[in-house]
């Protein structure tokens, strides 16, 4: 893919709010961008967060199931503030 000319659109600010490019552009980017579709970016974000909440429910079973204090971890950690 070639060089892609852009113009910066700025607000009052002139803080930059939006990206202007030729159609010609945009006929060859927007195939390339309906190949990677937000439905399924949004699906598999979900699917990660779902395994990473589960690992780590199931990493705090094990730490508290290895407990072996008769004060609890917020105790402990309260002391170590002081």
């Amino acid at each position: 893919m070639h060089s892609i000319a852009k113009k910066i659109v700025t607000n009052e600010d002139m803080q930059p709010i939006a990206v202007q490019i030729d159609y010609a552009d945009w006929l060859e980017i927007e195939p390339l961008l309906n190949q990677y579709s937000p439905k399924n970016q949004v699906t598999t974000l979900k699917h990660n967060t779902s395994v990473w909440q589960h690992k780590w429910s199931e990493l705090a079973e094990q730490i508290d199931a290895a407990w072996q204090s008769e004060k609890s971890a917020v105790e402990i950690l309260g002391e170590m503030r002081r």
